[in-house]
């Protein structure tokens, strides 16, 4: 045979999604408990009842396995619309803040943070898909504000946004203060900032 023929090979077994789901839900367990560094593809196939060759055939590397896991962390938070501001905001954090413990979304967000330095490939995809979308429903309701004459015409919003989700973070990451105790917190922290960003 030449190098000018064209080899045919046959398609092979399709991959079984049960298999996918499975393999990206224990690398994300894993990640969750273990960190990037300290995961281990022996324990990601040990986890999703798989061989490391099952993995390894679909990604080439932990950091694509992760990263596939990360970006699958997508969800779907309604925006509320109550008729007013302060309640639209607080029904959205109260909501993110529920999400911060009881989805994978929430509870990995440490982790990024922890690895991002080293990974920031990692933090980028948790930004598209979590963060992004998060600060978009966040900036929608600070925009019907301004529409409803509520808050001031001349706000920068994308700051304004930064100054609400700022301290949820700080408060996650750095003093490890559970953000719902006391439960008057988020309140305390949107009607601070609405004496600054509402209309007199």
């Amino acid at each position: 045979m030449t190098t000018s023929e064209t080899i045919v090979r046959s398609p092979g077994r399709p991959r079984d999604p049960g298999a996918d789901r499975a393999i990206l839900e224990a690398a994300m367990d894993r990640f969750i408990a273990d960190g990037y560094q300290a995961m281990s593809i022996e324990q990601v196939a040990l986890d999703a009842k798989v061989s490391k060759t099952t993995i390894y055939r679909r990604w080439p590397s932990k950091e694509a396995l992760v990263a596939e896991a990360v970006a699958g962390l997508t969800e779907e938070i309604p925006v509320p619309d109550t008729g007013s501001f302060r309640s639209d905001l607080l029904a959205l954090v109260d909501e993110i803040v529920k999400r911060s413990s009881s989805t994978a979304a929430g509870r990995c967000m440490g982790r990024v943070f922890a690895d991002m330095s080293v990974h920031p490939e990692l933090a980028a995809v948790y930004k598209e898909n979590v963060v992004e979308p998060r600060r978009a429903l966040v900036l929608k309701i600070l925009e019907r504000g301004v529409a409803r004459a509520e808050l001031r015409d001349d706000l920068d919003l994308e700051l304004v946004v930064d100054m609400l989700v700022g301290p949820l973070i700080y408060r996650r990451l750095i003093s490890r203060d559970p953000i719902s105790k006391p439960i008057d917190r988020p309140e305390r922290l949107i009607d601070t900032l609405e004496r600054g960003i509402g209309r007199a």
